[in-house]
């Protein structure tokens, strides 16, 4: 119902452009998005590979198997939890907005010593392609976008408002799924009104209402 009150205000003068530019800059916005979950989905990936430990973890200190049963331990044991797609995936989608620093990320268990520096290299590249060139293209299309459709906002508004009206004049005015009442109280009453002669002239402009 909100979006349904933006699109009558293309009637306005001043906010019938506006309402031409906000859709026409969710087309943008979606096909930044597509954009950004090839990228975000490869780097979760290669994420999650580098957290994968590369043998076994087991809390007991001998690694007998009726200790690999007990409470705490197997594989992964609860102190030591493995990273997965999921929830790397989550990590990263929070860091596009600032939420996640270097230092403060999951730690590595049964990983060799380089496994952090690669983590953090990788998470350092991941946020310049993101945040600083995906985000940057976002803004410039939005502007590229905005810039076209301010610059012949009067046919775009008229042509908007015509459409409009156009539309209203087809269909119901009372939004879905109220319509369905409204219908079935409209033909109630062309049933009785016309004694059940719905096919006659008059009883079929009333019931266009």
């Amino acid at each position: 119902a909100c979006v349904q009150l933006l699109e009558f205000l293309s009637f306005h003068h001043l906010f019938g452009p506006w309402t031409v530019i906000i859709g026409k800059l969710m087309v943008d916005l979606l096909r930044f998005v597509v954009i950004l979950a090839i990228f975000w989905l490869g780097f979760a990936l290669y994420v999650a590979a580098i957290y994968n430990p590369m043998r076994q973890i087991y809390t007991s200190t001998d690694g007998l198997k009726e200790d690999r049963g007990r409470v705490g331990s197997g594989y992964p044991p609860a102190e030591a939890p493995v990273q997965g797609p999921m929830q790397v995936g989550e990590m990263l989608f929070f860091a596009l907005f600032g939420l996640v620093e270097p230092d403060y990320m999951p730690p590595f268990y049964s990983h060799p010593e380089w496994a952090q520096g690669l983590m953090k290299v990788v998470f350092g590249v991941y946020q310049l392609v993101t945040v600083i060139v995906l985000i940057n293209l976002l803004i410039a299309m939005m502007s590229d976008t905005y810039q076209r459709i301010q610059a012949k906002s009067d046919t775009e508004w008229k042509f908007g408002k015509t459409k409009l009206i156009r539309n209203m004049s087809r269909t119901s005015g009372t939004p879905s799924p109220l319509n369905l009442i409204v219908k079935l109280v409209v033909y109630i009453v062309a049933l009785f009104k016309f004694k059940g002669n719905l096919c006659s002239e008059a009883a079929m402009e009333y019931m266009k209402m």
